[in-house]
């Protein structure tokens, strides 16, 4: 169980409700090019741990939700793992937008009360916990310039053209969310540097 001082920060219900309870650890997947390297270290150390994905990786990895700040997007997204896994998979995201939640049809769930910033692995390492994870690894989300797991290295949009500035505004808002710190590990980069590799158990 989460300690009662982190509770208030991260469980609140989304719209609509969201009847599942979970326990243990799970992987978040994350869009950068380590992700596979992450996602295949951390199992081994996680052998159970189901995964959530964020963003593209939904179309690389069977999980059990995505999450993703970019709603327009997410349909396409979500889209890849049906056509991948040949399952569907619920979509979750944040707010609700300047267009209002009926605008997407294909979300799922929104968290209107969790803060989007920080990229959206961020907000799904917030959901996780909200939704009653107790340890969230975070794999392929190091906040570091470089290409996405796809091999995607669009400058007007990916991370290889990221400026110092752009960096920064992410990472602070990592860095600000200390409730979530005892609860967070990552496997590459600049998160692992700032919350730690996972225990070996």
């Amino acid at each position: 169980m989460l300690p009662p001082v982190v509770r208030p920060f991260v469980q609140s219900h989304s719209e609509p409700y969201y009847p599942h309870v979970h326990s243990g650890t799970v992987l978040v997947a994350g869009s950068a090019w380590c992700t596979q390297d992450d996602v295949e270290r951390a199992l081994h150390l996680r052998p159970k741990a189901p995964i959530i994905t964020v963003n593209r990786s939904a179309g690389h990895f069977k999980s059990i939700l995505m999450v993703t700040i970019d709603r327009g997007k997410g349909l396409a997204w979500k889209q890849s793992h049906m056509d991948n896994f040949s399952e569907p998979v619920t979509l979750h995201a944040g707010r609700f937008g300047g267009k209002g939640k009926m605008a997407y049809p294909w979300v799922d769930y929104f968290w209107p009360r969790y803060p989007s910033g920080g990229t959206s692995v961020w907000l799904a390492a917030k959901i996780a916990l909200g939704i009653g994870f107790e340890e969230v690894i975070v794999c392929g989300a190091p906040l570091e310039c470089g290409p996405y797991l796809d091999g995607d290295n669009d400058p007007k949009e990916g991370w290889t053209t990221r400026t110092p500035v752009q960096l920064e505004s992410y990472r602070k808002v990592w860095r600000y969310d200390k409730f979530m710190h005892p609860h967070v590990r990552s496997m590459s980069g600049w998160t692992m540097d700032l919350l730690g590799y996972p225990d070996v158990k």
